[in-house]
């Protein structure tokens, strides 16, 4: 492969980079736009498809993190509390809410469900917001969920990877609290 090459590919790839970036901020728009209180009896109409989400906190951050370490404690596997994202995360706009949680998968609905309700013993990593609302006897309210399903753009598990950059920036840019 000689210069002229590198340098084509290069350009290319600096333009696909670009309109990724613009991609992330019409899929950001879209979740914060279509935040729902979260409803664990509507999960099984999200689709088990490839896709983002987004959980907010509706309350205060700081209200949250002792009650979060806490809940690390009782579910080893919980998401941890992410002290530096926390200083940065902003309220979103017309929401009040806070970025708690950015994720993907290639199973939207199934991955949404193991966030809520799975068991502390499980070794997967999720938040297990079933428990800690109980346990600090917060109703549902304070959670809110949105979610975008990508098949419908042709997203699959061969084109994963870019979601994964999507997930990238999106994290980067709103800073959710809980995650590495």
């Amino acid at each position: 492969m000689n210069k002229d090459n590198i340098s084509g590919l290069l350009t290319k790839h600096l333009a696909l980079n670009e309109e990724v970036c613009h991609v992330a901020d019409d899929i950001e728009s879209y979740l914060k736009k279509n935040l729902k209180p979260i409803n664990p009896a509507k999960f099984e109409e999200i689709p088990n498809n490839c896709g983002l989400y987004l959980f907010c906190y509706n309350e205060k951050i700081f209200e949250i993190e002792a009650l979060w370490e806490a809940h690390l404690k009782n579910c080893a596997n919980a998401s941890p509390f992410n002290k530096s994202k926390s200083k940065k995360c902003k309220s979103i706009d017309g929401v009040g809410g806070f970025p708690m949680y950015i994720g993907k998968s290639e199973e939207l609905k199934k991955r949404i469900k193991e966030h809520w309700n799975l068991p502390c013993d499980s070794t997967t990593k999720s938040m297990r917001l079933e428990i800690f609302l109980q346990k600090n006897s917060f109703d549902t309210s304070r959670i809110s969920l949105s979610y975008i399903d990508l098949s419908e753009f042709g997203m699959t598990a061969k084109t994963y990877y870019v979601t994964s950059a999507l997930e990238r920036l999106l994290k980067d840019k709103m800073n959710p609290f809980i995650g590495r």
